[in-house]
């Protein structure tokens, strides 16, 4: 296993663990939103998603239709999701060129 592997696996896990984190926080926040109690603020959400989050966002803002008519969120999310993805290939790229 060479290091472009290596940084491909812990990228990944990296990925899955802040997207956990961030779905758990749209989920937090829309039963917040739902009870009128203390909100997480807009800056945290976006950026747990800008860090690592995007697929938990999108999911989550999804699953519990929180967020989805703000149009800078679905922007943010789509953006942070493309950029995720993109380091994986030249990654992925770059782990199989040796």
């Amino acid at each position: 296993m060479n290091l472009n592997q290596i940084f491909l696996i812990v990228y990944i896990a990296f990925l899955a663990i802040m997207s956990l984190i961030t779905a758990v926080l749209f989920a937090a926040d829309k039963k917040k939103a739902e009870k009128g109690t203390m909100r997480t603020k807009e800056k945290v959400l976006l950026g747990f998603v800008c860090f690592g989050g995007a697929l938990g966002g999108l999911i989550s803002s999804r699953l519990v239709r929180h967020k989805t008519n703000k149009a800078y969120f679905t922007f943010t999310i789509c953006l942070s999701l493309i950029c995720n993805i993109a380091v994986i290939v030249i990654l992925t790229l770059l782990s199989i060129g040796g």
